[in-house]
């Protein structure tokens, strides 16, 4: 649309002038966006074939920077119907928190699942600069474990909220490896498990970068709760000990969990030696009471 046409619609400013947020040079669709401004429901824009659906959603990722969340959704769920996997998961996101609709869990929850359907796994590009990637398919995920586990629906269990935290730990969500964590310390939705539990929080604290409260508080529930994984709870509680995550610096207490770790990795490294002398000794038994020896 050109500047001669924006007059047409009595604007004699630039709508995007301010906008919190808002990169110039981002590509967008100027005759979506005033399509949208001006279409008072979905029906007066719904015989459009001619704008694709990236269109529609860098329309509406417009609105929403400036606050027009009526107008955002409307352009989101023309996007959506087109199939754009972005769209779903923002407009998923309008449905869950009522941003420019009515809320209602019900239909975010179908976005949701056809987002975490999508056959593209793949990172998508975000506009805003403080977070230049967004990772639909386990946010989304993550999302519905937690309506699940909230009761948002009306099949909640606890058992469906751990089986989509599941998936989103899969595809990568370290948010839900903190949530079954907790699920498997405290028996939600699982048989309780300490070394599932264990395991989870290794997860959690290695992509956080050890800088989640959380981690103490998990790693002191589990302390000497488990053996299978012992090793990693101690380096876990040594590093929080002496970063001060989720606790006051205590470096005597570091020290004290690193000795712990160091004794149960070399109490691990000498299983191994043994485990591996023994299969050694009998692989040359076997050999030697045959009649082709390889020695």
């Amino acid at each position: 649309m050109s500047e001669n046409n924006r007059k047409d619609f009595d604007m004699e400013e630039d709508p995007f002038a301010g906008a919190p947020g808002l990169d110039p040079t981002l590509e967008w669709s100027e005759e979506a966006y005033y399509l949208v401004l001006l279409a008072k429901d979905a029906s007066e824009i719904e015989n459009r074939t001619d704008i694709s659906a990236d269109d529609w959603c860098s329309a509406a990722h417009r609105f929403d920077f400036e606050e027009k969340h009526e107008k955002a959704a409307l352009g989101f769920t023309k996007a959506a119907e087109l199939g754009n996997v972005l769209a779903k998961f923002y407009l998923a996101q309008c449905y869950e928190n009522g941003k420019g609709v009515a809320q209602d869990y019900i239909k975010a929850a179908e976005l949701y699942i056809e987002v975490s359907d999508c056959e593209n796994r793949e990172k998508f590009t975000c506009s805003d600069p403080e977070c230049p990637y967004v990772y639909p398919q386990y946010e989304a995920e993550y999302a519905l474990g937690n309506f699940y586990e909230r009761g948002l629906l009306p099949d909640s269990t606890m058992e469906k909220a751990v089986e989509w935290y599941l998936r989103a730990q899969d595809d990568g969500s370290n948010e839900a490896d903190y949530k079954l964590v907790e699920c498997f310390l405290a028996g939600k939705g699982v048989e309780q498990n300490y070394d599932m539990a264990a395991e989870k929080l290794y997860s959690a604290h290695h992509w956080s970068s050890g800088w989640d409260a959380r981690s103490f508080t998990f790693a002191k529930m589990l302390d000497e709760k488990t053996e299978r994984h012992q090793l990693h709870i101690c380096e876990i509680l040594a590093e929080c000990y002496l970063k001060g995550i989720g606790i006051e610096t205590d470096k005597e207490r570091a020290v004290e969990y690193h000795k712990r770790a160091e004794g149960l990795r070399a109490e691990r490294e000498a299983e191994a030696r043994a485990w591996a002398e023994k299969m050694l000794k009998n692989i040359k038994r076997e050999h030697l009471s045959s009649d082709e020896a390889p020695w």
